[in-house]
C-alpha cells in the first residue's frame, strides 16, 4: 500500500545512475499535476454551508493545496438529509453553472436553493489540480491507481534531460508513451462518467 510519493522513489531510482532523489520526487510531483490536468481524475466532494436566499458560492479546495478547476455533480441536502447521512439525486445540469470571477470559480444557481428557515447543506464535487508549488502528496487511494502513470511521467521527464549522467533520450521516449497512454485511458474514463478513485467528503464552512 503506498501513501506517500516517495514510496514511488524506489521504482524510479532504477537505472537512475546519480540522480538526486529530491529531483525525482520533484519530477513525481510534476508528473501528478499534470496527470490531474490532462485527465480532470482528481475529483473530491467538497461539504458548504448554504447561506438564506444566496445563488452564489466561491468554490475552494477544502483542505487540499490545490486549485479548483470545474464542478461536477452537485448536491442540495435537506435538514433531514444531514441529519440521516442522505442525500438524494443530484441537481439537474440546468439549475447551476459555474462563473470564472477573476482567479477564482464561482457556483451559481439558477435560483437561491435555501430559505432561511433551512439548515441545509451543499456537496459540490469539484475537479482539483494540485498548486504549482504544492508538496502535498495525492489521497492514497488516487496514488495507488496512478502509481504506474506517475513513475513513468516521472522517468521521462528525467531521462529526456539534456547531458545528465542518467539521460537516455530511447528509454525516455518509452516512458513518455506510458505516461501518456495512462492520461487518455484516464481521461476516457472521465468522460464516460466513471471515476477513479473513492470522492472525499471534508467541510469546508467557508460561509
Amino acid at each position: 500500500m503506498l501513501n506517500t510519493l516517495k514510496d514511488l522513489w524506489p521504482r524510479t531510482a532504477i537505472g537512475l545512475r546519480n540522480c538526486p532523489m529530491a529531483l525525482q520526487l520533484l519530477e513525481l510531483r510534476r508528473a501528478w499535476r499534470r496527470w490531474c490536468e490532462e485527465t480532470a481524475g482528481w475529483r473530491q466532494e467538497i461539504t458548504y454551508n448554504l447561506t438564506a436566499n444566496t445563488k452564489r458560492y466561491n468554490l475552494k479546495p477544502g483542505s487540499y493545496a490545490a486549485e479548483v478547476r470545474r464542478a461536477g455533480r452537485v448536491w442540495v441536502l435537506s435538514e433531514s438529509d444531514v441529519t440521516n447521512s442522505t442525500r438524494g439525486a443530484p441537481l439537474p445540469p440546468d439549475a447551476w453553472h459555474v462563473e470564472r470571477d477573476e482567479d477564482r470559480l464561482v457556483l451559481v444557481f439558477e435560483w437561491a436553493p435555501v430559505s432561511a428557515d433551512r439548515a441545509n447543506a451543499l456537496i459540490v464535487e469539484q475537479v482539483l489540480v494540485p498548486e504549482t508549488d504544492s508538496t502535498e502528496d495525492p489521497p492514497s487511494q488516487l496514488l495507488n491507481q496512478t502509481a504506474d502513470a506517475l513513475v513513468a511521467g516521472a522517468l521521462a521527464a528525467l531521462y529526456l534531460m539534456d547531458k545528465k549522467a542518467w539521460t537516455n533520450p530511447g528509454k525516455g521516449g518509452l516512458e513518455e508513451n506510458k505516461f501518456n497512454n495512462a492520461v487518455a485511458l484516464g481521461a476516457r474514463d472521465q468522460d464516460g462518467g466513471r471515476r477513479q478513485g473513492a470522492l472525499v467528503m471534508r467541510p469546508a464552512n467557508f460561509f
